[in-house]
């Protein structure tokens, strides 16, 4: 991300350094407590974005360290679990690119974004009206052939992730049955939006999860080696 506007110096960078140790919870709190503030929380989101993009088989293991920072008991300074929420549904799906990447893969800029929202729902982070949407985008049919791959995935991947807030009160007007998930899924499937044998084998799998009701014990957090076994 553009560091122009860090909200103390160099802090990006020290916030990757932080989530690249072994339990980065410590450093990440003695950051947030020496700078207070949203935009450090920010640059703390800002950071695991990149380091997620750069090595999408560290997100689980990244989305967790921060379910832990944002249950740690609250600092002096700010409610940690609330801000992190806000700067994440500020940024997830939101920020502008320059390097958007559309060919299918797994540089592919809305599966990496899908990922990243799949853990935020998975995590209990952040639910918001983007990441709800960005769902539906890729369950509804298109107004002519058949949706893109890339939005059938990424809507894979987040229910994979965290589909069981769909069927829950906190998606409020996204609220849906896994019943009409299902529904809508088979219906991609049956158009052939998904051709990739990887792929079709997460659509398929997706699929028997809303089938079975989108408990959330059975979510996939291996999703990611699932679809793109050859970048895990």
């Amino acid at each position: 991300m553009d560091g122009s506007g860090d909200a103390f110096p160099n802090s990006e960078t020290l916030f990757r350094q932080a989530l690249s140790e072994a339990d980065p919870v410590p450093s990440l709190l003695q950051l947030l407590d020496a700078h207070p503030g949203w935009r450090s929380m920010r640059d703390l989101v800002f950071a695991y974005f990149d380091e997620v993009e750069q090595n999408p088989s560290r997100a689980q293991k990244l989305a967790s360290v921060l379910a832990r920072l944002s249950e740690s008991p609250a600092s002096a300074s700010q409610p940690i679990k609330e801000i992190l929420c806000r700067e994440l549904c500020d940024s997830h799906f939101k920020l502008p690119r320059d390097d958007e990447v559309k060919e299918y893969g797994p540089n592919n800029t809305w599966l990496l974004e899908s990922l990243l929202s799949g853990m935020s729902l998975h995590y209990g982070l952040a639910c918001c009206a983007d990441q709800l949407g960005s769902i539906d985008d890729g369950l509804n049919p298109p107004i002519f052939g058949a949706r893109d791959p890339e939005l059938v995935m990424g809507t894979c991947i987040q229910i994979l992730l965290g589909g069981h807030v769909l069927v829950s009160e906190m998606a409020g007007t996204y609220r849906k049955t896994a019943e009409s998930i299902a529904k809508k899924l088979k219906k991609h499937k049956a158009a052939g939006a998904v051709t990739e044998p990887n792929a079709l084998r997460v659509l398929e799998l997706t699929i028997t999860y809303a089938e079975a009701g989108l408990k959330p014990e059975h979510s996939r957090l291996d999703v990611w080696e699932l679809l793109f076994p050859a970048s895990a």
